[in-house]
């Protein structure tokens, strides 16, 4: 893994391009309370979306892997240096996602296992810090699910979140190019502020 900036931390493979950053104060204290509970899940953000009509998952994929392109906060890992917590900001990062058939399931089947995919935590140190996954619930029904550790994002910038993948994913779904400009900031300025 390539670090840059002034680290000599090492992380992850060797040919990984990672960018190092400071942190916030409120990431701190996230890092803090997961490595006294690194099991829990009370800093997940899951939510769960009922769509209808006809998904193209491979275009949604393509959506939220370009989200993740976008901001650099959900290709972030964090660790320990010498000089304290720091942010690792991969340079790529493409998550799996899922399609999950739960045609014959019940509405009870499907909350426990919506349940179940909401409390998995998450590892801050290896990542990603950000799960989708598409559970398929009839032919034109289906339930995306997001889950988030807080440490990469916050309640209000999910809003942003699903906004753009509205966007992104109906260009996509139309065979068009992502229709938004690249942002200017990335959550790890604001961390150097």
């Amino acid at each position: 893994m390539q670090i840059v900036e002034n680290s000599t931390v090492e992380f992850g493979s060797p040919d990984e391009e990672v960018y190092v950053f400071s942190t916030t104060y409120p990431q701190q204290q996230l890092w803090f309370l997961n490595q006294l509970s690194p099991d829990s899940s009370a800093y997940n953000i899951p939510f769960a979306y009922d769509v209808t009509g006809d998904i193209k998952a491979a275009e949604l994929k393509k959506a939220i892997n370009e989200i993740i392109r976008r901001h650099e906060t959900f290709r972030t890992t964090f660790a320990e240096s010498e000089s304290g917590l720091i942010q690792l900001i991969s340079k790529t990062l493409e998550i799996e996602f899922p399609v999950t058939d739960m045609l014959q399931a019940n509405a009870v089947e499907v909350n426990k296992y919506i349940h179940k995919s909401s409390v998995k935590p998450f590892d801050l140190e290896n990542g990603p810090l950000i799960r989708a996954e598409l559970i398929r619930l009839g032919e034109k029904k289906s339930t995306l699910l997001l889950n988030f550790h807080h440490i990469i994002l916050d309640h209000i910038s999910i809003v942003q979140f699903a906004g753009e993948l509205e966007k992104i994913y109906g260009a996509y779904a139309v065979g068009k190019k992502s229709p938004l400009v690249e942002p200017e900031l990335q959550y790890a300025d604001y961390a150097e502020w």
